[in-house]
């Protein structure tokens, strides 16, 4: 094998690299974004229906009604006051960007790694300086989202692994880049 094959091999295998770090990132931000929206509707159906208890046992006039329309009305305000501090929707929301920014850094990744790294007209400087593009992008990428546990990462890690198994057993002509 050749000084140019091997380089070529290294490039190959940094990009193949990258493919699966960034979509592993990819589908960790998606499940946490999927997990901040869940909490998020489940703290706005409980407080609703809460504060709908709360107010029919206000209503019946009866002692009994009143004490736990009061107590309702406290678990009602510790709900706000942690959906406000927590801000699940927004969190949701940023987490659900960053999934969809590093899903498609991750099809760019890919798509160099099948086609560009395979066309014989480019020579390795050439596809040596698109990987630094791209890893430069990857770099900016993980500095501005949002912080992910090992626990997430490694859950999108399993998912990407799974998925990328299940593409490479495809015939070429089924296979289409998630």
């Amino acid at each position: 094998m050749s000084e140019k094959e091997k380089q070529l091999d290294r490039i190959r295998a940094t990009t193949h690299s990258l493919v699966v770090h960034t979509y592993a990132s990819g589908l960790a931000h998606l499940a946490i974004a999927t997990r901040w929206a869940d909490l998020h509707q489940w703290f706005g159906i409980g407080s609703t229906v809460l504060s709908v208890f709360a107010g029919s046992s206000l209503l019946s006039g009866s002692d009994v009604g009143k004490l736990v329309a009061g107590i309702l009305s406290v678990i009602i305000s510790a709900i706000i006051a942690t959906t406000t501090v927590l801000n699940p929707g927004e969190k949701s929301k940023e987490h659900f960007d960053s999934s969809t920014s590093y899903l498609v850094l991750k099809n760019k990744l890919q798509f160099f790694y099948e086609v560009e790294s395979m066309k014989t007209c480019k020579d390795n400087d050439e596809l040596l300086s698109e990987l630094q593009k791209l890893s430069i992008e990857r770099n900016e990428l993980v500095k501005k989202c949002p912080r992910i546990s090992k626990t997430k990462f490694s859950k999108g890690w399993k998912d990407s692994q799974a998925a990328i198994k299940r593409t490479e057993s495809e015939p070429q002509s089924n296979k289409v880049s998630a």
